[in-house]
């Protein structure tokens, strides 16, 4: 059994093409282990703590997450060195969503961004009334973030240009769920509600 030194809020990344476990912990260290021995194989330690799951870049074997040092991270996979650190205005809580060569992660200066995942770059982003704290999600075709304004925004996955929203009675601080199946959205808000939509004929 492996063990983080601090408080642990965010949930492990399993990596199975590494064989390798991925999680970061509130004294700001990322530690990724060996998943079959629980052997420590590099820490990356940020200026913040890490309270969200990462997210794994397959295409670019990267390791991919926020930090409340308002950073977005890239490490490689196999040594943890950095590929790049990219800065928001704000301290993040979200889950990034790999999506070809774009990363998109929100943070809480109210804005979610649209990063090159090669060099971290910001290529583009939408600014909502409220802080973020839900992680993005990809669906039907476009980008879809909750915030503390209460609403569910629906952008465009190419520039982030507004399609659409819906407004709740409160905040919606956790990622939306889509059932490609069903074509249903599943939404939560802090008012103790979830919302099951389906898009207007």
């Amino acid at each position: 059994a492996a063990r983080t030194p601090a408080l642990t809020h965010g949930s492990p990344l399993y990596i199975a093409q590494r064989n390798t476990v991925v999680i970061g912990s509130n004294d700001g260290v990322v530690y990724a282990y060996n998943a079959t021995s629980g052997e420590p194989l590099w820490t990356y330690a940020t200026g913040g703590d890490i309270k969200m799951r990462a997210a794994y870049d397959e295409k670019r074997d990267q390791v991919i997450f926020a930090s409340t040092d308002a950073t977005c991270y890239a490490l490689d996979t196999r040594t943890g060195r950095p590929n790049f650190a990219q800065l928001t205005g704000g301290d993040m809580y979200s889950t990034p969503l790999v999506l070809g060569d774009t990363i998109y992660i929100s943070s809480l200066d109210k804005r979610i961004y649209a990063l090159d995942a090669i060099t971290g770059k910001i290529q583009s982003y939408f600014e909502t009334s409220g802080r973020i704290f839900s992680s993005p999600a990809y669906a039907d075709g476009s980008i879809w973030i909750g915030s503390n304004d209460g609403r569910l925004y629906e952008l465009s996955a190419d520039t982030l240009v507004l399609k659409g929203f819906h407004q709740f009675s409160e905040r919606v601080i956790n990622k939306m769920v889509y059932d490609n199946e069903t074509k249903r959205f599943f939404v939560l808000t802090v008012a103790n509600e979830i919302y099951c939509m389906e898009r207007a004929s």
